[in-house]
């Protein structure tokens, strides 16, 4: 067992560098974005990136899931070329469509968006970047299919050097604001594509399958009502802050939203690596139970960087160097819904492991139900929360809607291909971590700084005194401590 987890661990890291990578981008943008940008521009930003998000589940239509999954599970490499052209030839023709109706319809996407036609410009540069986002998606997929790790994080490390420089020149010193950033976005993406051609070349003959179509289609169609629900819950909310308290407070939350990303970024890294490993470990005999020890490590690594994260936001953007913070101080009263917002994100890496039943026993079917669903609760929610307690609503709304998804799907998998998970360990891992943030988080002010560092720091070992740690796992820390000590020796 260790063995497959070892696996999953190892390319979990390497997409986790990649997609950290790629992600850093927002993370080491946000104090450029939050010092360059008045609240209200911020808010711009923050709408015309829901847009991107929204329309991006549009123009891949589920076959993101789908060529992963056929292209996996097929051996022969001819078949696979042919899946691989297939959806080439699909996604090619439907993303110039869609691109040309947002290019031609950019004023009435403004006006919809923005209440206003003078931000078309914001959707014609839009156009471009989803089209070649859209295009490299299947170079990034073969890349993942095939375990080509290496490449995959290489080819993101340019992305994200072409991305920061280009949002430096453009946004600091040009003055170009949110323009600057799609103008940097769409120079990247169009330079990503260049560097993956050779892939896809490679993968690409003239060929069209119509069965191999059917088969993507039939599989992946049900996953774009799931994937504008999922974006929903986690955009939606921003719809209503600005209807309701004005756009200044869009760009606030979303400032503090993104301080969460760090445990998307894990999140993601684990999902990057996570579906090729579990498809391909199907058929082992101890499968169930290997998904199952998964879990465990998972909600461990994700808990502890929890608390990391939620303990010292408030530090992190009161942080200052050369006379100016991470955030000015227009920003700092978003910083009280972190804590909310990254247990949304908590709540989807439990989704994404027990979707496994859903990819295995192919009922995708179930899943525009759990996320339609969810998605409602999460704009009831807004519609009541955010009038009276206002950002913290909307968050609320998101960590409220992700339970519920996560709940529903639960019982799903426990009724197509049950798994026994390691229940009293999970719980374990809940109470210890929940009793740590309370003490860290609400302690009196002037204990407050030990405490926090003292909870964080103890939270492994209180852990091993609660017999969290069966005897191989403290046998390989053990082994993993005598390691260390021969290297610093």
């Amino acid at each position: 067992m260790f063995s497959e987890i070892k696996r999953l661990l190892k390319h979990s890291v390497v997409y986790g560098t990649g997609h950290l990578l790629t992600r850093l981008v927002g993370f080491a943008l946000l104090p450029v974005y939050a010092n360059f940008l008045t609240t209200g521009k911020f808010g711009d930003y923050a709408l015309i990136f829901m847009f991107l998000a929204f329309a991006n589940v549009v123009y891949i239509y589920g076959f993101d899931s789908a060529f992963l999954r056929f292209y996996l599970l097929e051996k022969e490499d001819n078949k696979r070329r042919k899946i691989f052209s297939t959806a080439f030839i699909s996604l090619l023709f439907s993303s110039i469509v869609f691109s040309v109706i947002v290019f031609l319809s950019s004023e009435w996407f403004s006006l919809i968006i923005f209440n206003s036609p003078t931000y078309y410009k914001f959707f014609k540069w839009s156009s471009g970047i989803l089209f070649f986002d859209t295009i490299c998606l299947l170079g990034f997929l073969v890349l993942r299919a095939e375990e080509k790790s290496i490449s995959f994080v290489s080819i993101r490390f340019i992305n994200v050097l072409i991305t920061i420089s280009l949002n430096i020149f453009l946004v600091v010193i040009l003055k170009k604001g949110v323009e600057g950033i799609l103008i940097s976005n769409f120079i990247a993406s169009m330079a990503t594509l260049l560097i993956l051609t050779p892939v896809m070349i490679k993968k690409f003959k003239f060929s069209f399958s119509g069965d191999f179509y059917n088969e993507l289609m039939k599989f992946g169609l049900p996953y774009i009502l799931p994937g504008i629900s999922l974006i929903s819950m986690e955009m939606v909310g921003r719809i209503f802050i600005e209807n309701m308290l004005g756009r200044e407070l869009v760009g606030i939350y979303s400032a503090s939203y993104k301080l969460a990303m760090v445990i998307s970024l894990v999140v993601a890294a684990f999902r990057f690596a996570w579906q090729p490993f579990f498809l391909s470990t199907a058929k082992n005999i101890n499968a169930k139970e290997i998904y199952a020890r998964v879990l465990t490590y998972f909600l461990l690594l994700i808990s502890w960087l929890y608390l990391l994260i939620s303990l010292f936001a408030g530090d992190l953007v009161q942080f200052e160097i050369g006379g100016a913070h991470f955030f000015k101080f227009a920003y700092w009263e978003g910083v009280e819904i972190v804590p909310v917002v990254m247990l949304s994100y908590i709540f989807y890496g439990l989704y994404v492991n027990f979707i496994v039943g859903i990819y295995i026993e192919k009922k995708s079917v179930y899943l525009p139900y759990i996320t339609v669903i969810s998605a409602l609760v999460n704009i009831g929610l807004n519609f009541i929360f955010v009038p009276k307690i206002g950002i913290m609503g909307a968050a609320l709304s998101t960590a409220v809607s992700y339970f519920i998804m996560v709940l529903l799907i639960f019982i799903v998998l426990q009724k197509i291909y049950p798994i026994k998970y390691e229940y009293l360990r999970i719980l374990k891992i809940i109470i210890i971590t929940a009793l740590s943030f309370f003490i860290g988080y609400f302690a009196p002010s002037a204990f407050q700084p030990y405490l926090k560092i003292a909870v964080f720091l103890l939270f492994p070992f209180i852990l091993k005194i609660a017999g969290f740690f069966n005897k191989d796992e403290i046998q390989k820390l053990k082994e993993l401590r005598n390691i260390l000590n021969l290297n610093n020796s």
